[in-house]
């Protein structure tokens, strides 16, 4: 019989051998970091990485495009385009719960047309904007084009559908003679402003007025006289001006005096063109 001298573990050439080795190896050099650390301080370790690694993941997917506002609803608004609120808004895409929904109110107010505005957005991205549209306090028109003012002094440019609509709502139309319809970039001049105000409470049977830069706002009488009244520096100033014009038509109509143009705009110094 052949002998065959058994081999000890330094001779093992087996590739299995050399798995089990390095493995050992490694397990005893990890176990040597970690000799000195108390197993409850590895296991916190351990839990700070996985919660860390879910916070990563939580945090990604709330600000992702499942939480972002991707609808808007506008409703109630016949007069102001849908897109100039909708801009106006800087809603879409913003975060549904780090909008300032405030902020977006107000700028959606601050638009002509536009009395007040209730908004809401919901979790699923989802918004919906309901307008109160202001009052059209007058229409001023050229041939071309028309514009209206509300309450406070805003100016609005209409479509001709708009037009329309706030034509027939407004209480006074006013006819640009000369110079430019009212800017839509700032508010209507306060002086007209004022003057309108006061002449729809005063005389509200007239509708229809004149304007020039020269003259300021005008209209005709029964008799066909064009009355120039300007505009109102101080509460009241139509008023003056309406009762100046009763007492010279009662001495011009008394005289039979043939007029074409009555000029109030100063009541103190009135004057008549025949």
């Amino acid at each position: 019989m052949n002998y065959r001298r058994p081999r000890t573990p330094r001779q093992s050439r087996t590739r299995f051998d050399v798995a089990i080795r390095q493995r050992r190896a490694t397990q005893a050099s990890r176990a040597g970091l970690l000799s000195g650390v108390p197993g409850w301080l590895r296991t916190l370790v351990v839990v700070l990485i996985v919660l860390g690694g879910a916070a990563f993941v939580g945090v990604n997917w709330f600000m992702g495009s499942a939480w972002r506002v991707h609808a808007i609803a506008v409703r109630y608004n016949s007069s102001v385009p849908i897109d100039r609120i909708l801009a106006a808004s800087g809603l879409q895409g913003e975060h549904t719960q780090m909008v300032d929904l405030d902020a977006a109110a107000q700028r959606i107010n601050d638009l002509p047309g536009i009395e007040g505005v209730r908004m809401m957005c919901a979790w699923s991205g989802e918004c919906d904007i309901a307008i109160r549209e202001a009052a059209p306090i007058a229409v001023w028109q050229t041939s071309e084009r028309k514009v209206w003012v509300d309450g406070e002094r805003k100016v609005q440019q209409l479509a001709p559908s708009g037009a329309a609509q706030a034509g027939a709502r407004a209480p006074i139309a006013v006819q640009v003679e000369a110079g430019e319809l009212p800017s839509i970039e700032t508010p209507l001049d306060a002086r007209l402003m004022r003057a309108l105000t006061e002449l729809q409470t005063v005389q509200p049977a007239v509708k229809q007025y004149f304007y020039t830069p020269e003259y300021g706002l005008m209209f005709n009488t029964a008799h066909g006289w064009r009355v120039r009244l300007g505009v109102s520096d101080y509460d009241g100033a139509m008023t003056d001006k309406l009762a100046t014009l009763t007492k010279l038509e009662a001495l011009l109509l008394t005289r039979g005096t043939a007029v074409r143009v009555v000029d109030v705009r100063f009541p103190q110094t009135p004057y008549y063109l025949q």
